[in-house]
């Protein structure tokens, strides 16, 4: 099974890093809410169940706090040859943006599955294991609220390709923190990160080993 990209985040935001473009001028908002998805993965179209964008505050290899986005596409279940598949796409980027709302005309694109300067990966996809996307390029091209419209294309180290066209909803922050942080000091490690001041944070809480925890940021019902 995939991990969940939130979980992702989290546990293994040392691999979550990829070289990204500045945003440029995004589209005009155009009403991509009610428009058909497009998710296509080895040459079948699938639905797509969840589209997610999340992000993490963590402290990667002790280099210090640095935020981590992560996309992640999932698609409905459906009979290939006899078999049900639903086959997982995630990204991972590092956009120097200074709110969530400037994902919006984020662009990125590669021919390698994983970064030179960073010995980090584009993407996986995942269908009955984990494969890295060796080529791709992914655009955020506008933003309705708190859904953004991604237009992504590539292919896996097997050859599979994939063409996605669909809108994915920003779901929010994870920042970590460790037994001597408090709701306090997480909130300032992320605003010197980014803007929060349309995000609420949940209670920080520590792990079951009492040694690391999150707090989770989701935008603000009147940022959406």
């Amino acid at each position: 099974m995939p991990l969940p990209l939130g979980r992702l985040l989290i546990v293994a935001v040392a691999a979550l890093s990829a070289c990204c473009s500045s945003p440029s001028k995004p589209e005009s908002v155009s009403n991509f809410r009610s428009a058909p998805s497009r998710f296509t993965f080895d040459g079948i179209d699938y639905e797509v169940a969840k589209a997610e964008i999340t992000a993490a505050v963590a402290d990667s290899n002790g280099e210090g706090y640095k935020l981590y986005w992560g996309i992640e596409f999932v698609s409905v279940d459906r009979e290939v040859e006899g078999d049900f598949i639903s086959p997982c796409i995630d990204f991972s980027l590092q956009p120097n943006i200074a709110n969530w709302h400037d994902l919006a005309g984020v662009k990125m694109q590669w021919s390698t599955p994983i970064n030179p300067e960073t010995d980090a990966r584009y993407g996986l996809t995942y269908v009955y294991d984990h494969q890295l996307i060796s080529s791709g390029s992914l655009e955020i091209t506008s933003r309705d609220g708190d859904l953004f419209r991604i237009v992504a294309s590539g292919q896996n180290e097997e050859g599979q390709k994939f063409e996605i066209d669909a809108p994915a909803r920003f779901i929010g922050i994870f920042v970590r923190g460790t037994k001597s942080d408090n709701e306090r000091t997480i909130q300032e490690r992320l605003s010197r990160l980014i803007d929060a001041s349309d995000l609420q944070g949940s209670r920080f809480e520590l792990d079951a080993d009492g040694k690391v925890g999150d707090s989770f940021y989701k935008p603000n019902a009147d940022a959406r």
